[in-house]
C-alpha cells in the first residue's frame, strides 16, 4: 500500500494539482462526479483522499470526445474563470461555434499566474491535452493572433506564459499516437453539426456524464417528418453510411446478423423502411422508440470465438505469440489461438 506525506506530516505542497481526464472522462463540473469520481472510480474518491492529506487537488471537466485543441481551450477557461474561446480561426476552419461554456465566477482554482503556478496530472488523452495547453501558454498561436481582431484574442493564444506551470505528470498518455484514430468515422458522427458544437459541454445534471448524441435524430435524417419533404436519394446515402458505421467488424468472422430499427414513436412514414428493403437489401426488425430518435443497430450471433480473437489482433502472429506468454490470470486455463497464415 502506498502512503502519502501530506500537510499533516509537515510537507504541504507549494502549488495545487489539477487533474485532467482522458477520453470519455469527466471532472468536478460534471454532475456525476458527486457520486462517482473519474479519479478513483470504484476504488473511491482519490482526490478527496489527497485533499484530506493536505494536497490541493482539482478535477477539470474537458470535452470527453473532442480534440486536444478544444480540450486545451476548455481547460484554460476553467483555470482562469473565463468563457471558453476555441479561437476565431480554428472554429471557422472546423465549423463549430467559437465560444463555449462561461466559467466566469467559478474558476477551477483560486488563482493562476506565474507566481501562482499549478501541477498538472493528465491521464491518457488528458496528458496530450496538458502538453498542448503548455505549448499554447508558452508560444501562443500566431494564426489566431493575426486572424482575430485586436483586443478579442484569448489570452491562451498570445503566449508568454511559460512560468505558469510548475510540473506536468502524464499517465498512459498517447504521446506517440494511438489506434483510436481507427475510430475516426464513428467519432466524426459526434462532432460539429450545422455550425454548432454538440459535444464537449459537460452536463451538470445529477446523472449525466456527457451530453453528446450517439443516435440519429429523426429530423436530421428527414425520416418523414411532417415539416420536411422526403429526399429518397439523400436518405438512401445517409442510411447506407449509417449502416456501414453500425455494421460490426465481427461479421467478417461468419455467423448470423439481424438489423434492428427503432422508429420514432408515432412515426407513420414507411420511407426509411422502403429504402432499407429496396435499395440497401436489408430486412430489419422494427420497434418503436419513445425517445423520438431513429436508431440502427446490428445483432450478431453464432460466431467463432477463435475467429473473433484472430480478427481483433488483425491476424498478427506476433500478438498471438505474445498472448501465449502473457496472461493476466493464473487461475484460468487459457486455450491457444490457431496458427495464423
Amino acid at each position: 500500500m502506498t502512503t502519502f506525506a501530506g500537510a499533516a506530516d509537515g510537507a504541504k505542497p507549494k502549488y495545487p494539482f489539477v487533474f485532467v481526464s482522458g477520453y470519455a472522462g469527466w471532472g468536478q463540473y460534471s454532475g456525476i462526479n458527486e457520486t462517482y469520481q473519474y479519479w478513483g472510480m470504484s476504488s473511491g474518491d482519490l482526490l478527496g483522499y489527497l485533499n484530506s492529506r493536505g494536497f490541493a487537488c482539482y478535477a477539470a471537466s474537458v470535452d470527453p470526445v473532442g480534440s486536444a485543441w478544444d480540450r486545451a481551450c476548455e481547460l484554460y477557461a476553467q483555470m482562469t474563470g473565463t468563457v471558453v474561446d476555441y479561437g476565431r480561426v480554428h472554429s471557422a476552419l472546423y465549423k463549430h461555434s467559437r465560444y463555449g461554456t462561461d466559467y466566469t465566477g467559478r474558476a477551477l482554482i483560486p488563482a493562476w499566474s506565474e507566481t501562482d503556478k499549478v501541477n498538472f496530472v493528465g491521464h491518457s488523452f488528458g496528458g496530450a491535452t496538458v502538453r498542448l495547453l503548455s505549448q499554447l501558454l508558452a508560444y501562443g498561436s500566431p494564426q489566431e493572433v493575426t486572424g482575430t481582431t485586436e483586443g478579442e484574442v484569448s489570452g491562451l493564444f498570445t503566449g508568454g506564459k511559460t512560468g505558469w506551470i510548475n510540473s506536468i505528470t502524464t499517465m498512459a498518455s498517447p504521446h506517440n499516437g494511438t489506434t483510436m484514430t481507427n475510430l475516426s468515422k464513428p467519432v466524426a458522427f459526434l462532432l460539429p453539426k450545422d455550425g454548432e458544437k454538440i459535444v464537449g459541454v459537460t452536463d451538470e445534471s445529477s446523472i449525466a456524464i456527457i451530453n453528446y448524441l450517439i443516435t440519429l435524430e429523426a429530423e436530421t435524417l428527414v425520416i418523414g417528418h411532417p415539416r420536411d419533404p422526403i429526399h429518397p436519394a439523400a436518405d438512401a446515402a445517409m442510411l447506407a453510411d449509417s449502416l456501414a458505421s453500425a455494421r460490426p467488424r465481427l461479421l467478417r468472422c461468419g455467423g448470423a446478423k439481424r438489423l434492428l430499427v427503432m422508429m420514432p414513436n408515432g412515426s407513420t412514414s414507411a420511407e426509411p423502411l422502403k429504402i432499407l428493403y429496396e435499395q440497401l437489401n436489408e430486412t430489419p426488425s422494427v420497434a418503436q422508440n419513445h425517445d423520438g430518435d431513429f436508431i440502427l443497430c446490428y445483432e450478431v450471433e453464432q460466431i467463432s470465438l477463435t475467429q473473433v480473437a484472430v480478427s481483433i489482433i488483425d491476424g498478427r502472429r506476433d500478438y498471438a505469440e505474445f498472448a501465449g506468454r502473457f496472461h493476466t490470470r493464473t487461475d484460468v486455463e487459457w486455450s491457444t489461438l490457431p496458427d495464423i497464415a
